[in-house]
């Protein structure tokens, strides 16, 4: 029964039933400009340590310019979700709110199936909700690298490292030129020393981050693409639970 209802939900409640199967070469752009959009954050990422300042803010530059084009096509995207709605579902909106009325029309889809076939009680709604999110963790596969891994694994050659670079510029024939003439030049030093590493650290763990975060959407596009719709079924029931325990309470 739980596999009825989660076809029934793909092929007449999902976001892809309702919106994404009326746009679906948009779609595909929209998704490869992400990808393009992650790539090129990880070129930059590299190439600012490899290349030249020139190239480094060309790379930059276009990274910035794909961003622009990947936010107009995310504005565009809400625009020809709100129309779909229009056409589709006789639902008017706007490209703020067209989620809020999707979600309404998942909610009255998946009563309707629940209430058909006797499924419409607290504790079969509960018992679904906590067997597909037991169906979600099964299809999850462990993250690339873990930020906190990185930083754990880090650590001592990170001591070690700032060690060598602060004793370094700490010697008097060592000081940069721009800070002799400044009062206190080593207390100035120690602080620029220390706001670069931080800012360095904290650059390579965001790095990490977006490399998660793609492969996590990866995953979820490719490995287990049911996931992102289990997960808005298991949304779907949690809102019809909320309501009928609201309904209940009244």
């Amino acid at each position: 029964m739980r596999q009825k209802l989660f076809e029934y939900y793909k092929e007449n409640a999902s976001t892809h039933a309702l919106i994404f199967r009326h746009m679906q070469w948009f779609r595909r752009l929209f998704l490869i400009v992400l990808f393009f959009n992650v790539i090129l954050i990880c070129v930059a990422a590299v190439g600012s340590f490899l290349t030249d300042f020139i190239s480094s803010m060309l790379i930059w530059l276009l990274t910035s310019m794909s961003f622009f084009i990947f936010y107009r096509l995310n504005r565009l995207f809400d625009i020809k979700a709100m129309k779909i709605l229009k056409k589709y579902h006789s639902i008017s909106s706007s490209p703020q709110t067209w989620s809020e009325h999707l979600a309404d029309i998942r909610i009255t889809k998946v009563t309707e199936y629940l209430l058909e076939h006797d499924m419409h009680q607290k504790w079969k709604i509960e018992r679904l909700i906590i067997d597909f999110q037991k169906d979600n963790e099964r299809g999850k596969i462990p993250p690339l690298i873990a930020p906190s891994i990185i930083l754990a694994i880090s650590i001592p050659n990170l001591t070690q490292l700032c060690f060598q670079i602060y004793t370094y510029f700490n010697l008097e024939g060592n000081l940069p030129y721009f800070i002799l003439n400044m009062s206190y030049p080593k207390v100035v030093l120690n602080i620029l020393i220390f706001l670069v590493i931080l800012v360095v650290s904290l650059f390579i763990v965001g790095i990490f981050s977006v490399l998660n975060k793609m492969y996590g959407f990866i995953q979820h596009q490719i490995v287990d693409n049911h996931a992102p719709k289990r997960s808005g079924l298991t949304e779907t029931l949690e809102n019809i639970l909320y309501r009928l325990h609201d309904k209940n309470s009244g």
